[in-house]
């Protein structure tokens, strides 16, 4: 969804001749803000500053550039027919506001949903590959897998080592604490060599 502000807003200035007028100026809003996001976010990866310190930090720099993006969005939907594509642009952006302005008071989120687009992709190109959950139970499991992959992933486990390990314990699964142990948030790299 909040990329989709952004996007909309591409589509409207490649309608335009000249690389100026509103669309344009609105799109410049959205450079400081990556930049700024872009900045903050590598100080945070060098553990320059905390995570809420980021938090705080990402706040004074941008709360501004909204602040002015914001009250753009305002003036100018009374000067642009709705019907355009930049009036569309310029409703869904306000009507979308106070949900996308959410991702100032969270560290893991950003500007946009590129990162979650970019995990989804490899379901999406291969969806049609998935006929096989054909029923509610062959969903659950593919979900289920697929959930226990990309957390693998995301917790820097190599999935195949991950997947081997945890099905060779799980039959020895006796209480729930037990499979707790064997989720992927839980482990570390050493921990899943699997002899």
């Amino acid at each position: 969804m909040r990329k989709h502000i952004r996007r909309y807003f591409f589509v409207a200035a490649g309608l335009c001749k000249e690389e100026t007028g509103t669309a344009y100026a609105i799109l410049e809003y959205f450079k400081d803000i990556y930049r700024i996001e872009k900045e903050l976010r590598k100080d945070l990866d060098d553990k320059i500053f905390s995570r809420n310190e980021f938090v705080k930090k990402r706040k004074e720099q941008v709360h501004p550039i909204l602040k002015k993006l914001h009250n753009c969005l305002i003036e100018e939907k009374d000067n642009v027919s709705p019907s355009v594509k930049l009036g569309q642009s310029i409703n869904y952006a306000l009507q979308e506001w106070s949900k996308w302005i959410c991702y100032l008071d969270k560290w893991y989120l950003t500007p946009d949903n590129n990162y979650t687009e970019r995990k989804v992709r490899d379901y999406v190109v291969g969806r049609k590959n998935w006929y096989f959950a054909d029923t509610l139970r062959g969903a659950h499991a593919s979900g289920t897998m697929f959930s226990l992959i990309h957390t693998a992933k995301e917790n820097g486990l190599n999935p195949y080592w991950y997947l081997n390990y945890l099905f060779t314990k799980l039959p020895e699964v006796e209480t729930e604490e037990d499979l707790r142990k064997l989720l992927p948030t839980v482990l570390k790299s050493v921990d899943i060599k699997v002899l």
